[in-house]
Formats: C-alpha cells, sequence, structure tokens
C-alpha cells in the first residue's frame, strides 16, 4: 500500500517490489490503486501517476462472492477494506489468489 506518490517513493517501490499493482491510501483512506506501469511513467516523465478506481469487499466476504469483482477489475484485485476504519485498507485478493483457492478446492474434492 503505498501512502505517498512523490517520484523517489515510487522508484523505490519500484525497485524493491516485483507487484503489477498498488493500493493507495490518503489520509488513511483508501484512495485507488496504481498500475506499475503507470508508476514507471509518472516516474519517467516527472508527474504524479493517474489512479484507477479500485474495487473494496469486507472481511466478512467469501472469495467466491468476490469472484466476479475480481473477474470484472481493471486492475484484477479488490482491496478488504475495514468498515470501522473508513475504508482504511486491510488486504488484496488477487486473480492469482482466486486461482489458487479454486485449485486448492479441486484437490480436496
Amino acid at each position: 500500500v503505498l501512502d505517498k506518490l512523490d517520484a523517489a517513493t515510487l522508484a523505490a517501490v519500484l525497485e524493491s517490489k516485483p507487484y503489477r499493482c498498488f493500493p493507495v491510501v490518503d489520509d488513511g483512506r483508501l484512495a485507488g490503486v496504481v498500475m506499475r506501469t503507470e508508476m514507471e511513467s509518472a516516474v519517467k516523465e516527472k508527474r504524479e501517476p493517474c489512479l484507477l478506481s479500485v474495487t473494496t469487499v469486507r472481511p466478512s466476504q467469501t472469495i467466491r462472492q468476490c469472484q466476479a469483482l475480481l473477474i470484472e477489475s481493471p486492475a484484477g484485485l479488490v482491496v478488504i477494506t475495514d468498515v470501522a476504519n473508513e475504508g482504511r485498507p486491510l488486504g488484496v485478493v488477487t486473480l492469482h489468489d482466486l486461482l489458487r483457492a479454486q485449485a486448492a478446492i479441486s484437490e480436496r474434492e
């Protein structure tokens, strides 16, 4: 989760993290998601990156309930948010997580 979008922070994250996209918070609240390619362009062009809207789910929702939201998400992820703390991100669920969950179910059956 990124809470700063300055060039130094973006460059450090790009160097140290392999992820394709990152949730962004502003004042502790989820503001959107930024794609790695957009971060790279923003650093190169010396500008702030553009954020995508992000789909959120609550911790009580199952992976099955997240499935359609994940498939429709432009970023290929949903962010789990905390109701009590006004949408503070708790974690993410990706399409890879969905595939792993489905594979685990198949193996048990």
